[in-house]
């Protein structure tokens, strides 16, 4: 196993997202911003003309990244099934929501992407508890943190 620099580990989920984005049409949520993330979804539904949506509940993360990302106060604000999403990437700080978040989209999405889904850290995520309502899933297990892509309407065994 790979593992990447322990003070920043962010970023392993972006050989699968680029995989997956390049691969997909329509719109692409994020939810939770980053310096990994937000760059590679947003410029890629720009180039492509794709919709993108990022919600981010700590304001100042939000400023600090900037337009594409709208800050919210509370994640009942997201917007989470006003469209059929082509790509939903979920990686925010509230960890137990992550779950919640995913099962929400589970029908409204082509892919669902996780970030930190090793075992390790089933106490802290419950992904366990997600497992069960999707009919495809891919781990990336390589490089860590582990990226989970997840689909009820897709294959994932072609992301290998």
């Amino acid at each position: 196993m790979l593992t990447t620099n322990a003070t920043n580990p962010s970023g392993t989920h972006l050989p699968f997202v680029a995989k997956l984005l390049t691969n997909t049409n329509g719109p692409i949520l994020e939810m939770g911003s980053g310096y990994f993330s937000t760059p590679l979804l947003y410029w890629t539904a720009m180039a492509n003309k794709k919709q993108f949506r990022s919600y981010e509940t700590k304001k100042s993360w939000a400023e600090t990244m900037g337009a594409p990302v709208q800050y919210i106060s509370d994640w009942s604000q997201a917007n989470m099934l006003e469209h059929h999403w082509a790509v939903v990437f979920i990686d925010h700080g509230h960890a137990l929501k992550r779950k919640d978040h995913a099962i929400a989209v589970k029908d409204h999405a082509d892919y669902v992407v996780l970030h930190d889904t090793e075992e390790k850290h089933e106490h802290i995520y419950k992904y366990g508890e997600v497992w069960p309502h999707f009919k495809n899933r891919i781990d990336f297990k390589d490089i860590f943190p582990y990226t989970t892509i997840l689909s009820n309407l897709k294959e994932v065994d072609w992301l290998r």
